[in-house]
């Protein structure tokens, strides 16, 4: 099981140790790498950053003789011109300050470090500064590889769009960062003698890592290769156009629940099942794509125990792993018209509550593990007041984060308070929008006048909040955008973080096929960014472009957690908050 780079250094991503632990169950020998964590380590280093330096030093001048020989072909217009002009530009302005290249290169494997020091990492003023010099760092690092850019969470190459020609053209050796390093992984773990390799792909950013991977092992070896993950199934009829895919990058994609059809997938490797009739399946037979839907009927009361098997915890970023708990498969509610965590689709199934508290006991106990973040799309009030009074029977000494809905009938000053007691010290909460109008457009089923009334249950037993909300809404008027930004102020007794971002259409969203009820009067769909699920759109009414941008920045720019670089990702935040407390870390934010 690899899980690829590049994704948050705070823990590992659940794909693989809970798949892991089926196939474990199952009876065969797994094995899980994290090779995003071993990326950082790869080029985070003085040595691969003093390669890089002095590679770029002799691509200056390299790029200059490229660019004079063009000029005189007069290939001003070429694709090949643009790229070095740009490459010879970013190059220049890193190079620049010399003494702080050679400081943050001479001291990054001191700062790195520092995030596994528990004083140095709680202090956020070490850290901003620690946190800005590892992403110089990576500046560095990508010297040879510009235009393309990497850190923590992002991986991306301005020259290219987001399809399957274009995907194919960054898998090669030539400006790929990860090349080199999967070779010498590869080797190093010999990953090409294992019978099957599965490639669990969540984020979009992902994407080119994975197939980089896929790829040199196709060439290289005859290991088995499946691909799957969020991103995977969310561009399924994509994969479907591409027969050639099997040829260089895979031979199974899997899409929608994989706990129950992977192990078939093994099955049928190891003899054990006749056939490939097996739900969620893509593969290539005799030229052909043949698809099956996902597994519909999987429940997730039925998975193993998570497997840790290979998953080194001491190398994350951090002096304390958020380890990802997932209780639920499927939301409860699912019928928000704006979300796209509807596709693939899914049963609603949860796991037995004492099932849930003793993975939890599990991996405290053994690995010292005693913060965990539920990763379920929401947990129903009373499934998760059940957890709860596990947790308090067994006297465990965790703390945890989880997402919930407003749900004003069953989240009440007592439940809050008892949730504070075991071990609950953040919420994440969808607000969405402070317009009535809106928010009935929106569906999410729940009383519009109470939602403050239950985010206060929450802050007033302790509970940190972090509360979601959108701007951009079509239709949505500068007036109703400008009510939503300010209920942070407004509320600021009970809402102690609003992160807005703006609104997206997403191909997958129940919205997209009836976006002209909404106000969008035209979709964009652009063809050279198959792979993308945001779509432009043109709204007939509401703010304008300019009014929307402006709006996002003058927020973006008043938002506490963006005054501090080591608070992206997330995750970091949510560390500080659950060690100070929310008293505390509301004075530090201040």
């Amino acid at each position: 099981m690899i899980f690829p780079p590049p994704a948050s250094p705070v823990s590992p991503y659940l794909s693989c140790p809970l798949l892991a632990g089926q196939l474990k169950a199952a009876g065969y020998n797994v094995k899980s790498l994290d090779l995003s964590i071993e990326f950082f380590y790869y080029i985070l280093n003085s040595q691969f950053l003093k390669n890089s330096y002095k590679k770029a030093k002799e691509d200056i001048c390299i790029l200059n003789n490229k660019i004079d020989l063009l000029k005189k072909m007069n290939e001003e217009d070429s694709f090949e011109f643009k790229k070095n002009i740009l490459k010879q530009k970013i190059i220049s302005e890193r190079l620049n300050n010399e003494k702080e290249n050679i400081e943050i290169i001479n001291n990054i494997d001191e700062n790195i470090e520092k995030y596994k020091n528990k004083d140095n990492f709680y202090n956020i003023n070490i850290m901003d500064n620690v946190v800005q010099k590892i992403y110089k760092a990576f500046k560095i690092a990508m010297l040879p590889y510009v235009p393309a850019t990497c850190s923590f969470s992002v991986y991306q190459n301005p020259l290219y769009k987001i399809n399957y020609n274009s995907i194919k053209l960054q898998t090669g050796a030539e400006d790929n960062v990860f090349y080199n390093f999967y070779k010498k992984k590869i080797k190093e773990h010999n990953i090409n003698e294992y019978d099957l390799v599965c490639i669990s792909c969540p984020n979009e950013t992902q994407i080119i890592p994975a197939l980089t991977l896929a790829g040199i092992l196709k060439e290289t070896s005859n290991v088995k290769i499946c691909i799957g993950g969020n991103i995977i199934s969310r561009i399924d009829e994509e994969i479907k156009k591409m027969p050639e895919a099997f040829d260089i990058f895979y031979d199974y994609v899997l899409i929608g629940p994989g706990e129950n059809s992977l192990v078939k997938l093994a099955d049928y490797l190891s003899g054990k099942k006749e056939d490939l009739n097996i739900d969620g399946l893509i593969y290539k037979k005799n030229g052909k794509i043949i698809s099956k839907k996902p597994d519909l009927k999987y429940n997730i009361n039925d998975a193993s125990k998570m497997c840790l098997d290979g998953i080194v915890l001491d190398k994350y970023f951090t002096p304390d792993i958020i380890m990802p708990i997932q209780s639920s498969k499927g939301c409860y509610w699912g019928k928000c018209f704006f979300c796209g965590l509807h596709y693939p689709p899914k049963k609603y199934t949860v796991k037995n509550p004492k099932k849930v508290v003793d993975e939890i006991e599990f991996l405290n106990k053994h690995y010292n593990i005693n913060i965990f973040e539920f990763i379920d799309e929401a947990i129903h009030p009373l499934y998760l007041s059940k957890i709860a009074d596990e947790i308090i029977v067994r006297n465990l000494d965790i703390k945890y984060i989880c997402c919930a809905r407003l749900e004003d009938k069953f989240f009440t000053k007592e439940l809050c308070e008892k949730l504070y007691k075991s071990g609950l010290r953040l919420v994440e909460l969808g607000l969405e929008t402070t317009s009535e109008r809106i928010y009935k457009i929106l569906n999410k089923g729940i009383n519009f006048e109470n939602r403050f009334n239950t985010i206060s249950f929450f802050a007033n037993a302790g509970i940190y909040t972090y509360i979601y909300a959108i701007i951009g809404y079509p239709s949505e008027s500068k007036e109703e955008a400008i009510n939503t930004l300010l209920c942070a102020k407004k509320y600021n007794d009970i809402i102690d973080t609003l992160f807005i971002h703006e609104f997206w259409l997403d191909k997958k969203a129940p919205v997209f096929k009836k976006y002209k009820k909404i106000g969008i009067s035209e979709v964009k769909i652009n063809k050279n960014n198959s792979f993308s699920q945001i779509c432009e759109f043109i709204s007939n009414k509401g703010m304008t472009k300019k009014e929307l941008f402006n709006l996002a920045t003058s927020n973006l720019e008043k938002n506490q957690l963006k005054e501090h670089i080591f608070f992206a990702p997330d995750e970091y935040f949510f560390l500080y908050a659950l060690f100070y407390g929310r008293e505390k870390i509301r004075d530090v934010l201040k």
